[in-house]
């Protein structure tokens, strides 16, 4: 499991009502020796909190951002971990800036041709069609209808849904990357 965290780019952490850390996978480890090596946010400390609580009852995760000055901030969810010997909390942290999505997963999980699991990843990285036209050396037109065949394939209908439903795949797994 741990394995697969780190292949997907997620650091995990198990955190005490009092934020100490009881366990961090590798990426964990350098969640802790990068954004967090000032101390634990505020925000972090009440939804670490408020999920221990909720143990007691019906359990309750929390999502929140950790802004990181010019970088993306991290998204971070904190779940409940009642399997641990003491209660504490499971931190999951993904760097929106480390999101790599495989082309070869993409064409698997949509049944994409090559040219539009290209045409999406490069708009669910931030590029523009105009971009994605110059990059790749077609016209704005075609990377239109590369688009417009992905749209068909994934049962979305506009470019944000389609990067939407991309960023929430698993299509960034390094067991794929080509």
């Amino acid at each position: 499991g741990l394995a697969a965290l780190d292949a997907m780019g997620a650091a995990a952490l198990l955190l005490d009502e009092h934020l100490r850390v009881l366990f961090a996978s590798a990426a964990g480890h350098a969640l802790l020796d990068a954004p967090l090596r000032l101390g634990p946010p505020p925000a972090l400390m009440r939804a670490v909190r408020l999920v221990i609580a909720s143990m007691h009852g019906a359990p309750q995760c929390q999502s929140l951002r950790l802004p990181r000055g010019q970088a993306p901030a991290l998204v971070l969810t904190v779940a409940p971990f009642p399997a641990w010997r003491t209660p504490c909390a499971l931190v999951i942290a993904r760097d929106p800036a480390l999101s790599n999505m495989s082309i070869p997963a993409l064409r698997q999980l949509f049944d994409l041709t090559q040219a539009e699991a290209q045409v999406g990843q490069a708009l669910a990285q931030g590029a523009t069609i105009e971009e994605i036209s110059a990059r790749c050396g077609i016209s704005v037109n075609t990377v239109k209808t590369h688009l417009h065949h992905a749209y068909l394939k994934t049962d979305t209908r506009r470019q944000g849904e389609l990067i939407a439903l991309f960023h929430g795949t698993t299509a960034h797994l390094a067991a794929f990357n080509a």
